[in-house]
C-alpha cells in the first residue's frame, strides 16, 4: 500500500469514526431531538349507560355527533374518534339523509374515525371471550356493511384494569395498535420514567398470533388541564399556547418517540361542539407559529398517529403480564367490582348461555329449511330477532354494566335489557327446533310439526330453578322431555326435574326405564314438590329426547332417598360424609365442607371451609377497602340434611345467625361414571350482610401455587402483602391450586358458575366473594353506594385431581358448568310409539364429538337468507393441561357434520370482516428490543411451533386446519342443505389465489407441497355496500389529507413474512398472497426525509447507523495490524459483506 493510498484510507476513516462517534451520543443520549409533534385526538368517552340509562344518555349523545359532523364538515383539518358503536348506530338510523351522507363523507375522507368499533367498550375481567368477540363483531359488522370501516386501533380507555386476553383476541380482530389507560399508578410511573409507556404486549406465551402494539396513554383520557373549552364561548385560549407548550414537553419526555398522542375530550364531552374546535383551533395556530421549533401541533386520528410512530423504526420493549388488580391511588384497589351485583353476572352467564343455543338451533334449521318452504317468510323475522337481541346482550358487556358500577336505575335497565333478551333467544330456540325433529322426507311439504308451548327450562344440575316442569297428577300420562347440548362433546351428565307427582316412569327414546331417584324439594322450613333425578346422555351440538310418566304407583326403576336430618351447634361432635365410586365429601360440625378424598389416589385433602365477612371501610361498587382483616360469621346452628341414594348424594346445610337464614347450600357427588362423576357441585345461596363483603373461604394446607384465569387459560398469581384487597384477581371460568412438589402432584380446581373475584390469603388458603354490600360511595363517580340486598346464588365445581393424569382440560368441564343442559317441553300428550313414529328422537349433526381440547367456541348464521355460517374453534389445552392435551390437534372440515357438506371455507378474522391471509400480510410489523419489562406474576417463555413434535398436515381426508394450543380460528363456511340434490363436490387440489389488492401486484401461487392443506375459497357474502367491493381483502390504508403544509416521509418498505412462516399459513388457512403494501405516512406531523436524518429522537436510529462505530474500530484495527506490502506484492482477499436491513418482527409471533 502505497503512502498517498493510506493517508486516504486513514482520512476515510476517521470520517467514518466521527459519524459513528456522533451515533454513539445520540444513542445513549436522553434529550430528543427536534420538534415535539403533538397529535391531538378530540374524543368523547360516551357510556352506554352508567350514572343514566342508555336511553337517558342519548340526548346528548345526539348532540355529540351532530355538532361534531357541523364541525368537521366546515374544516378539513379537524378530527374526531368515536368508539361506542352502539350510539352511533342509535344515532345514525334516525338523520336524514343530508346529515347520513355528511357523515359519511368525513369517515371516507378520514377526519371521522372509527376506534375499537365493537358494539360497546367491554370490560376486561369479568367478560367471557364469546361475549367479547360476539360485542365486537356486532360492531364490526355493523361498520363494515353500512360504511367499509375497518377499524385498525383498539380504544379501550375505561376497563379497571387491563387482562392479557385482550391482546390475544384483538390481534385476531384485525387491530394494529391498542390503547389503553387504567393500569396500576406505580405500573404507570415507572413506564413513564423509563420511556416505556409504548410495548409489545404479549397475550399469552402458549398462544400464537397474540401480541399487540400497546400505548398506554400518559395521564388520563380527559383533555390537558385547563384545555377543556366546553362552555366557554370566548376566552383566552391565545394566551394559553407556552402553557401549553410547557404541559407537551412534560408528555413527550415519557417517550420514545417525539410523535405523541393527546387525548382531547372526557366523560359526553363536545355538546357544546363549537367552543371546543374554535378555541383550540386558536391555540393549535398560535403555538404552530410562536414555537414550532419547539412543538408543532395538529388534529390527528390514533391511525394517523399510529402511522407517524411506525414511521421512525423504534424498538420497542415486551411486556408478558396484566395489569390487575388496578389501583388509582397507593390504597384503593379495585377489586371489588369483580364480585359487584352476582346476580347480574350471573344472569348474563345465563343469557349467553341462552344465545348460543339460539344461534345453534338457528343455523342447524335453517340447513334443514327445504322442508318447510313455508318458512321462508319467516327468516328475515327470525333473524332480525336474534340480532336484536344479541345487540341487547352485548350492551351489557360494557365496562360499567357486568361489572355492577352503574346506578340502581341504570343497573335495572340491564336486568330489564337481559330479560328481554332470554325472551328473545327463547322463542328463536323454541320456534325452531322443531324442525330439527320433524321426520318429514325431503320435498314433503305436510312435515308434523311439534308444538312447543312450555317455558324455557333449564334444569337445576346447574341453575337450581324452581320452576314446575310437569305439574300433572293424572296417571298414565306421558310427555316428551327433550334435552339439548349446545357444546361439541358429548354429555353423560345428571339432570333433574321438579313435579308434585312422585310416582314417575323416566324412559329413552327406545322405551327402555330410566333408574331415577326421588328428592324432596326442602326449604329451611317446609318440604314442597319434588325433583327427580336421572342421567341422561345427549349428543354432541344435538338433542335426546326422553319420556316422562305419570303414574298410580312407584315405578320398580324410581328409588326414594335415604334422607336424615340433623340440627347441629358449633360445639356439636358430627360423622357427617357422603361418596361416590370417585370421591368421599366430610363435613364440619357447621355442615360445611371440611375434607374430601380422592379414592384413585388414597389421599385426603384438608378443605376446610369457613363463613367469613368483611367490615366495609370505604369500599363501594369499584373498591374493596376492609377495616381490618375477616371475621367469622356468628352462626348460631345449622339445619343438615343428608340425602343419598342410586343417582346423586348430597348435603343440603341451611346456616342460622339467630333465627335468620344466612347462608344455604348443597353439597352433591354424583353417582355411577358420568362426566361430572370426578367433581363436588356445590350451590350456594348468601343473603345480604349490610355494608359487610362476605366469603367463603378454603384452607387446604397444600404447598401450592394459586392460579387465575383470563378466559382462556390459568395464570400464575403470587402474594403481594398480607393485605386481603392487594391479592384478589378476576376469575371467568377457573382458579386453582396446584401442589408444588410431590411424586403426583394434585390440583383444586375451582370453576364458578358466573366472574367472581378470587383471593389469596396465604398459601393453600383461597376465598371468593358470595356478596358484597356497602352504605358508601366510593368516590370514583357513581355517587352512590352499593345497595344490592338480592340474594346471591353461585355455583361451584371443585375438581381435585393428579395433574398427570386429566383426562380433560380444566376449561372443558368449566363449559359444561357454564353452558347447561336446555329442556324443552312439548303439549303433545301421546305413547311412545305413536310419537317416535312421527318425529325424531334424536338430533345429531356431528359426524363425531371433537377431541377434548377443542372447542366449538360459536356457529352462528351471518344472513338471514344464507346457508352461510361462522364457525369458531377454539384450542382449549393451556399450561395447566397435560401434554397430550396441550398438543396440536388436526381437524378435517369434511368429516365435521353428519349430513351437510362443507362446500366452501374461508377463514377470517374473529369479527368477520377481514381475509385471514390479508390480515396476517397487512399487520404492521413493530420492532422488537428484545427488552422485557419486569412483571410481579411470572416470566414467560417465547410461543414457538418448534416446541411441538408434529408431522406434515395429512391432507388426503379433506379440508385440514391444525389448532395450536389457545389458538382460536374463525372460517366463514357454507354448508349444503339436507334436501340439495346429490352432487359430488370438488375440492380443488392447488390453492386459489385472492385476489390482489389495489397496490399490489398479482402473485403466482406455488404449486403446493404435500404438507399443504386442500383448500378452497369462498366469496364473502354481499353486504350493503357497492357490487365491486371484495371484503375478504384488506385494502390498503387510507392516506389521511396532508395538513399544516407538514411535508411526507415514507417509512422504509417492511419485508414479507418469511418462507417458513407463509408456509404455516397456507396449512391452516384458505387462499395465499404475498407482499406488504406500502404504509407511507402522510398525515399531521410527518416529517421531511432531511427533518428525519437531523432529528431522529433516542431509539429511532437506522439499524445500519448504529453499525458504523463497529464498523469503524474493525477497520482501523486492519489498518494497525497488516502488515505493510509492496506495490507487486499480493494483496490478501478482504470479505465484503452487504449490510441488510433488520426486518421486524411480524405481529403474528412473539417479536424477537
Amino acid at each position: 500500500m502505497g503512502k498517498g493510498t493510506r493517508v486516504r484510507l486513514v482520512a476515510v476513516l476517521t470520517v467514518v469514526c466521527i459519524i459513528g462517534l456522533m451515533g454513539i451520543g445520540q444513542l445513549f443520549s436522553n434529550v430528543q431531538a427536534g420538534p415535539i409533534h403533538v397529535h391531538i385526538i378530540p374524543h368523547s368517552h360516551c357510556d352506554p349507560g352508567w350514572l343514566e340509562t342508555f336511553e337517558g344518555y342519548s340526548p346528548a349523545v345526539r348532540r355529540i355527533l351532530s355538532g361534531v359532523t357541523s364541525a368537521l364538515a366546515s374544516n378539513p383539518s379537524r378530527r374526531f374518534v368515536w368508539a361506542e358503536t352502539s350510539f352511533f348506530h342509535a344515532w345514525f338510523k334516525i338523520q336524514n339523509e343530508d346529515t347520513q351522507q355528511k357523515i359519511r363523507q368525513l369517515i371516507n375522507s378520514g377526519q371521522f374515525e372509527f376506534v375499537s368499533g365493537g358494539w360497546v367498550q367491554n370490560d376486561e375481567a369479568t367478560c367471557t371471550p364469546e361475549n367479547i368477540i360476539d360485542q365486537m363483531t356486532q360492531g364490526h359488522k355493523y361498520l363494515f356493511e353500512n360504511f367499509g370501516v375497518k377499524p385498525r386501533v383498539a380504544w379501550q380507555i375505561d376497563p379497571f384494569g387491563h387482562s392479557s386476553i385482550i391482546p390475544s383476541l384483538y390481534s385476531e380482530m384485525g387491530f394494529d395498535m391498542l390503547v389503553i389507560n387504567r393500569i396500576p399508578i406505580s405500573s404507570k410511573e415507572k413506564l413513564r420514567n423509563h420511556q416505556e409507556l409504548d410495548f409489545l404486549w404479549v397475550g399469552s406465551a402458549e398462544k400464537n398470533q397474540s401480541t399487540l402494539l400497546t400505548h398506554v396513554l400518559y395521564n388520563h383520557y380527559s383533555a390537558p388541564v385547563g384545555f377543556d373549552f366546553e362552555g366557554m364561548r370566548s376566552g383566552n385560549a391565545k394566551s394559553r399556547a407556552s402553557s401549553f407548550v410547557s404541559i407537551m414537553k412534560q408528555q413527550a419526555s415519557a417517550f420514545k418517540s417525539n410523535h405523541i398522542a393527546v387525548p382531547w375530550g372526557d366523560d359526553f364531552k363536545f355538546q357544546d361542539t363549537n367552543s371546543q374546535f374554535s378555541n383550540m383551533d386558536t391555540v393549535i395556530e398560535e403555538v404552530n407559529s410562536q414555537y414550532s421549533s419547539e412543538v408543532q401541533v395538529s388534529y390527528s386520528t390514533m391511525t394517523e398517529y399510529m402511522l407517524a410512530l411506525f414511521s421512525e423504526n423504534i424498538q420497542f420493549p415486551t411486556f408478558t403480564q396484566d395489569f390487575f388488580p388496578y389501583t388509582d391511588n397507593n390504597d384503593d384497589y379495585w377489586t371489588g367490582y369483580y364480585s359487584t351485583r352476582p346476580d347480574l353476572k350471573l344472569l348474563v352467564r345465563k343469557t349467553g348461555a341462552i344465545k348460543r343455543a339460539a344461534d345453534i338451533i338457528y343455523a342447524f334449521a335453517h340447513l334443514e329449511a327445504a322442508i318447510h318452504p313455508s318458512m321462508a317468510s319467516k327468516w328475515s323475522e327470525t333473524f332480525n330477532k336474534l340480532r336484536d337481541a344479541t345487540r341487547l346482550l352485548s350492551l351489557v358487556q360494557h365496562h360499567d354494566a357486568i361489572t355492577g358500577t352503574s346506578r340502581s336505575k341504570v343497573v335495572s335497565s340491564y336486568f330489564e335489557n337481559l330479560r328481554s333478551a332470554s325472551s328473545g333467544f327463547a322463542e328463536i330456540a323454541q320456534s325452531l327446533l322443531p324442525i330439527l325433529l320433524d321426520d318429514a322426507e325431503c320435498g314433503d311439504t305436510e312435515g308434523n310439526m311439534p308444538v312447543f308451548n312450555g317455558p324455557w327450562r333449564m334444569h337445576e344440575a346447574y341453575f337450581d330453578g324452581e320452576e314446575v316442569v310437569f305439574d300433572v297428577t293424572d296417571s298414565t300420562v306421558t310427555t316428551p322431555l327433550v334435552l339439548y347440548n349446545t357444546l361439541a362433546w358429548e354429555r353423560l351428565e345428571c339432570v333433574s326435574i321438579i313435579t308434585k307427582n312422585e310416582n314417575i316412569l323416566i324412559q329413552d327414546d327406545l322405551g327402555n326405564p330410566i333408574l331415577a331417584q326421588i328428592v324432596p324439594l326442602a326449604t329451611a322450613t317446609a318440604n314442597s314438590k319434588v325433583r327427580v333425578y336421572f342421567t341422561a346422555h345427549i349428543p354432541a351440538l344435538g338433542c335426546a329426547t326422553y319420556f316422562v310418566t305419570t303414574q298410580a304407583t312407584l315405578p320398580a326403576t324410581t328409588f326414594g332417598s335415604r334422607l336424615s336430618e340433623s340440627i347441629l351447634k358449633k360445639a356439636d361432635t358430627v360423622d357427617l360424609s357422603v361418596e361416590n365410586e370417585l370421591l368421599k365429601l366430610s363435613l364440619t360440625s357447621t355442615g360445611l365442607i371440611d375434607t374430601i378424598t380422592l379414592k384413585s389416589e388414597s389421599k385426603q385433602i384438608p378443605m376446610k371451609q369457613s363463613l367469613l365477612e368483611y367490615q366495609n371501610s370505604r369500599g363501594g361498587a369499584y373498591i374493596f377497602s376492609p377495616t381490618g382483616g375477616a371475621a367469622d360469621i356468628p352462626i348460631t346452628k345449622s339445619l343438615v340434611r343428608v340425602i343419598e341414594g342410586p343417582v346423586v348424594n348430597m348435603v343440603h346445610t341451611f346456616v342460622y345467625e339467630e333465627e335468620e337464614v344466612v347462608f344455604e347450600q348443597q353439597a352433591r357427588l354424583f353417582a355411577g361414571l358420568t362426566d361430572l362423576s370426578n367433581a363436588l357441585q356445590i350451590s350456594q345461596v348468601a343473603h345480604v350482610r349490610k355494608n359487610k363483603e362476605f366469603v367463603t373461604r378454603f384452607s387446604t394446607g397444600l404447598s401450592s401455587q394459586f392460579y387465575t384465569d383470563n378466559g382462556i387459560e390459568l395464570r400464575p398469581r403470587n402474594l403481594k402483602s398480607s393485605s386481603a384487597p392487594t391479592n384478589y384477581y378476576p376469575v371467568v371460568y377457573a382458579a386453582a391450586l396446584r401442589e408444588k412438589s410431590s411424586s403426583r402432584p394434585l390440583q383444586l380446581a375451582f370453576l364458578p358458575s358466573q366472574s367472581v373475584g378470587f383471593g389469596y390469603i396465604s398459601e393453600g388458603t383461597i376465598e371468593y366473594v358470595l356478596h358484597r354490600h356497602s352504605y358508601h360511595d366510593d368516590g370514583r363517580g357513581m355517587a352512590e353506594g352499593n345497595s344490592d340486598s338480592t340474594p346471591a346464588n353461585v355455583r361451584m365445581l371443585i375438581i381435585p385431581s393428579p395433574i398427570d393424569s386429566m383426562d380433560s382440560p380444566i376449561f372443558h368441564r368449566a363449559l359444561q358448568n357454564t353452558n347447561p343442559l336446555f329442556s324443552f317441553t312439548s303439549s303433545t300428550v301421546t305413547e311412545i310409539e305413536n310419537y317416535s313414529e312421527s318425529y325424531k328422537t334424536t338430533f345429531n349433526p356431528l359426524r363425531d364429538q371433537l377431541p377434548a381440547n377443542v372447542h366449538l367456541l360459536s356457529l352462528q348464521p351471518l344472513q338471514e337468507d344464507s346457508l352461510v355460517v361462522a364457525l369458531r374453534l377454539q384450542h382449549i389445552g393451556d399450561q395447566s393441561s397435560s401434554k397430550e392435551l396441550r398438543s396440536p390437534v388436526d381437524l378435517y372440515m369434511n368429516s365435521l357434520f353428519e349430513d351437510h357438506r362443507v362446500q366452501q371455507v374461508r377463514r377470517t378474522s374473529s369479527t368477520l370482516t377481514r381475509n385471514y391471509t390479508s390480515l396476517l400480510e397487512n399487520h404492521l410489523r413493530w420492532m422488537s428490543s428484545k427488552k422485557a419489562i419486569s412483571a410481579t406474576n411470572n416470566d414467560l417463555a417465547s410461543w414457538s411451533h418448534s416446541k411441538y413434535e408434529t408431522t406434515p398436515l395429512d391432507t388426503a381426508s379433506g379440508l385440514a386446519l391444525r389448532l395450536y394450543p389457545l389458538e382460536i380460528h374463525t372460517y366463514i363456511t357454507t354448508l349444503d342443505e339436507t334436501c340439495e340434490a346429490e352432487t359430488t363436490v370438488t375440492i380443488p387440489t392447488t390453492t386459489t389465489n385472492p385476489q390482489p389488492e389495489p397496490d399490489k401486484q398479482p402473485t403466482t401461487t406455488p404449486t403446493p407441497t404435500p404438507a399443504q392443506a386442500t383448500t378452497i375459497t369462498i366469496v364473502e357474502p354481499a353486504t350493503k355496500q357497492t357490487e365491486d367491493r371484495e371484503p375478504e381483502q384488506e385494502e390498503p390504508p387510507k392516506q389521511p389529507p396532508l395538513q399544516n403544509n407538514i411535508p411526507q416521509v415514507t417509512p422504509p418498505t417492511q419485508p414479507p413474512p418469511n418462507q417458513q412462516q407463509q408456509q404455516q399459513q397456507q396449512q391452516a388457512t384458505t387462499g395465499t398472497g404475498t407482499g406488504t403494501p406500502s404504509r407511507a405516512y402522510t398525515g399531521p406531523g410527518a416529517h421531511g426525509q432531511a427533518q428525519a436524518q437531523q432529528q431522529a429522537p433516542v431509539g429511532r436510529l437506522s439499524p445500519l447507523f448504529m453499525l458504523l462505530p463497529v464498523l469503524a474500530v474493525l477497520c482501523l484495527a486492519m489498518l494497525f495490524v497488516c502488515p505493510v506490502r509492496g506495490r507487486h506484492s499480493p494483496s490478501p482477499l478482504l470479505p465484503t459483506t452487504a449490510a441488510s436491513p433488520r426486518s421486524r418482527s411480524p405481529i403474528s409471533k412473539r417479536a424477537e
